[in-house]
Parts: C-alpha cells; structure tokens; sequence
C-alpha cells in the first residue's frame, strides 16, 4: 500500500521531470500527459476514499445502534 501511495505521490514529478528533460519527444508527451492527469486522478481517488470512509463508518455507527438496543434500523438496512 504504502508504495502504490508513493508512486501517486512522485507521479507528478516524474511527469514534470520528463516534459523537461526528456530527449525524446514522446517521452516529453507522456511526462505532460502524466503532469495533465493527475489532478483528475486525484479528484477520482479523493471521492472513492470518502465513499470508502462512508462506508465504512456507517456500519460501525449502524452496529453501535445495535448495542444499544436499537437494532430496528440496522436491521431494515440489512433487509
């Protein structure tokens, strides 16, 4: 996990380092594709972690609920 999450972190500055450095110029298009990118894929990852985090704590305050005797609503949900 933690060197997918490096990978993403650094993407950006492969992407400048190639658009400025790169003898090639395809080289120099994918490093400005990459640089063009990353907003998007971080707009994509920053919403699919929050639904994550809905998700999740949704059900650890649904199975609070039950411990305190208030089952009804977890249980519809589950239904």
């Amino acid at each position: 996990v933690y060197g997918t999450v490096a990978i993403i972190v650094k993407a950006d500055d492969f992407g400048v380092y190639l658009a400025k450095d790169a003898r090639l110029g395809a080289a120099r298009a994918l490093g400005r594709g990459i640089v063009l990118a990353m907003p998007g894929l971080l707009k994509v990852l920053a919403f699919v972690g929050m639904l994550a985090m809905l998700w999740v704590g949704g059900g650890i305050f649904l199975h609070g609920l039950e411990e305190y005797g208030l089952g009804a609503l977890p249980h519809a949900i589950h239904a």
